[in-house]
């Protein structure tokens, strides 16, 4: 058995471990999923598939490969000849006068680098001969370095995907062609991940161009790490390339509670077909068995969603759709069969060792949560953080929050391409968006940027400022979040918006949005107060204003609305109605469509609207909440059963009065025993709080 880029010296140890009752079932499942492909390429034809970039066109090549390479199974090396033949005839036939094809596949032909390289001399020598001909000179060459390492580009998929699939073809053919500066490919894109990683992500590992894209191209760079080390290159990004042990952790923050899937941001999530095998490879390498808790948690053997991280299965029932139809598939359970290893040391998920909460501010993100268990309230502000060499999927999406109860993500962030304001949870300013893309010319980038800032953790709150001054082109436009704990795994937010366009100048209306789940239902229970009902849990909501009118004769009202926002097809296509419904019906897999959208519209001149957001699972009690006096400011009373919460904000003084006491402080947290004794106190400046004898 000939030695490849992909298994190394491993083959015959991994022949074992297909053998024992623990892989077996993972193996089995490979092959069933190729089967059910193969199928539909005999029936159909070939197809191509959405990944990183560009469309592939030579699906499930690699497993086919590597089925063929452990086993011997002959209908899958015939599978993965006829796609490279595929790939090949597709090339040939789309060549230009200049000897390029008019579209390249990257991740096809590094796909089919692999695929090639496992069927060694089962590779009939005219399909050979095809590749050393045609491929090398497209394939190693297809790179953008002038871009990805001092250009625009760094932080980009586009360009690390393209380089890591250049990479890996020269890797394979690069020595056998003799292309004459392959190896430079190779330590290019070397230095075009170490790029991405401090440019296209923050000093944390969060991915500017969201969550959902950022796991895609971890995905692509732990791979190509991988063959790193399998061809003994002189550099192993694993060890010389700390930043990388970053990514397991930021995307663990993401995790909804019950690991059903991660919290968008920035333009999708990631409930798509990915596996996250790269933290496996993560808990083996820097001995964090925590790490493979985590992708037990969102993708093991057992997971009701993504069976070994296929999620697929899922899609199909969701969608009343055959899975070996589908336009995409997992492409991670060769790597998950190669680095999963039932004996290793596991961490379980809800006993992690991070903290609860996370603060990253260049992104623009910051997460909290009651616990790691399944039935933790988990929060997320977004700041609008952006780098200045990742310029896709930037959205004005600052002081947008999602909030999930359990599994049920009621409050989300609304996926891909829905750029504008008024597809976030944020406020609009005379209903209109300050940042405008216009639907169905493509994906809009939002060049302003926003900000976070002020984040604090107390025993009793986790607590951030979003400044979205800039997005709005206002005097100032800022967002206060409080994520309040009230027990083992129950709590609510305060968002206080303070908006200052003009000062006051003119009423303005202000449009205070949270977007909700697909499978939402709003009921509007009161003049200031509504809830969100979803299928497991809800979220009551409840608003107030200042008393007083801030200025004499302007108009000062609150009202309570709810509507449904569409998902517009962004590149102009008239979209087939029955595919919309097909993507609707899976809920907020990639983007939300038709999401009902709870709206509280204060007319005034500066805005100063303080929501009180009080997520709860089903069965449990409502909280009482009642408006206070504060001096030129707002004040809530919150009966929390064991205790009562006051809440006292006065923005812009940075001095809270009332006839009870004062504090040189914008914003201010009392919880009370029911005999009013006092259980404990926050300010957000520290200072204390001084009360009046009574």
């Amino acid at each position: 058995m000939h030695h490849t880029l992909l298994f190394g010296t491993n083959a015959k140890l991994l022949q074992q471990k297909i053998a024992t009752v623990a892989v077996a079932p993972l193996w089995h499942y490979l092959i069933s999923r190729w089967e059910g492909i193969a199928a539909r390429v005999a029936e159909k034809g070939p197809f191509s598939q959405g990944s990183l970039a560009y469309l592939g066109i030579t699906p499930m090549v690699v497993e086919a490969a590597a089925i063929w390479h452990l086993s011997g199974h002959p209908a899958a090396r015939d599978y993965a000849i006829s796609m490279i033949n595929h790939l090949l005839d597709t090339y040939t036939a789309s060549l230009k006068p200049d000897g390029q094809p008019e579209k390249l596949y990257p991740h096809s032909h590094g796909e089919v680098a692999l695929a090639a390289d496992l069927l060694g001399s089962a590779l009939p020598t005219e399909v050979e001969t095809r590749l050393l001909n045609l491929i090398p000179g497209i394939a190693i060459a297809h790179t953008n370095f002038e871009h990805a390492l001092a250009g625009y580009s760094a932080g980009n998929n586009v360009a690390v995907a393209r380089n890591v699939n250049a990479a890996i073809a020269a890797l394979i053919w690069g020595e056998k062609t003799g292309y004459h500066n392959w190896q430079s490919v190779v330590d290019n894109t070397c230095d075009n991940v170490r790029q991405y990683l401090r440019t296209g992500c923050d000093p944390l590992g969060f991915s500017y161009e969201g969550s959902g894209y950022g796991a895609q191209v971890m995905e692509m760079i732990f791979l190509f790490c991988h063959l790193l080390r399998q061809a003994r290159w002189h550099d192993d990004l694993l060890r010389s390339e700390p930043l990388l042990q970053l990514q397991p952790a930021a995307f663990q923050h993401l995790i909804l509670p019950d690991g059903s899937y991660s919290a968008t941001t920035s333009d999708q999530g990631t409930r798509l077909p990915m596996g996250l095998w790269w933290l496996l490879l993560a808990a083996n390498e820097w001995h964090r068995p925590d790490y493979r808790g985590v992708w037990e948690h969102f993708s093991g053997p057992d997971h009701p969603i993504r069976p070994w991280g296929d999620y697929w299965p899922t899609w199909g029932r969701l969608t009343n759709t055959e899975t070996r139809t589908l336009e995409h598939l997992d492409k991670t359970l060769i790597m998950t069969l190669i680095y999963f290893d039932p004996h290793a040391q596991v961490q379980p998920f809800q006993h992690s060792p991070l903290p609860t909460a996370c603060y990253a501010p260049e992104f623009g993100i910051t997460t909290s949560r009651t616990s790691w268990r399944n039935n933790a309230i988990f929060t997320s502000l977004l700041g609008a953080g952006r780098s200045t060499v990742s310029h896709a999927h930037a959205q004005a999406d600052c002081g947008h929050f999602n909030i999930a109860i359990g599994g049920e993500y009621l409050a989300v962030d609304t996926g891909r391409y829905n750029n504008n304001e008024d597809q976030h949870s944020v406020i609009l300013i005379d209903g209109v968006n300050n940042q405008r893309s216009t639907a169905g010319k493509g994906m809009g980038i939002v060049q302003t940027r926003g900000r976070l800032y002020g984040f604090q953790r107390h025993r009793t709150l986790d607590y951030c400022i979003a400044d979205a001054t800039e997005i709005k082109g206002a005097r100032w436009a800022l967002r206060n979040f409080l994520f309040i704990k009230t027990g083992t795994d129950s709590g609510y937010v305060i968002t206080v918006d303070n908006i200052n366009p003009d000062n006051g100048a003119k009423p303005h209306t202000y449009w205070w949005q949270m977007q909700c789940a697909t499978t939402a239902r709003i009921e509007l229970t009161g003049d200031h107060t509504a809830t969100v009902h979803g299928t497991k849990a809800r979220i009551d909501c409840a608003f107030f204003q200042k008393p007083e009118e801030p200025t004499p004769g302007h108009p000062h009202s609150l009202s309570l609305d709810h509507d449904i926002k569409e998902w517009a097809w962004p590149y102009g296509h008239n979209q087939d109605p029955a595919e919309l419904d097909l993507h609707a019906r899976s809920g907020e897999r990639i983007s939300s469509f038709r999401r009902p959208r709870l709206l509280a519209k204060q007319t005034t001149g500066s805005c100063m609207l303080l929501a009180f957001i009080s997520p709860h699972h089903n069965g449990e009690e409502s909280r009482s909440v009642r408006q206070i006096p504060v001096t030129n400011g707002i004040g809530i009373e919150v009966d929390c059963g064991p205790f009562t919460d006051t809440i006292l904000v006065a923005p812009d003084h940075k001095y809270i009065l009332t006839d009870q006491l004062k504090a040189f402080a914008e914003f201010a947290l009392i919880r009370r025993a029911p005999d009013g004794s006092i259980i404990d106190t926050w300010t957000d400046s520290h200072a204390p709080l001084q009360f009046f004898p009574t």
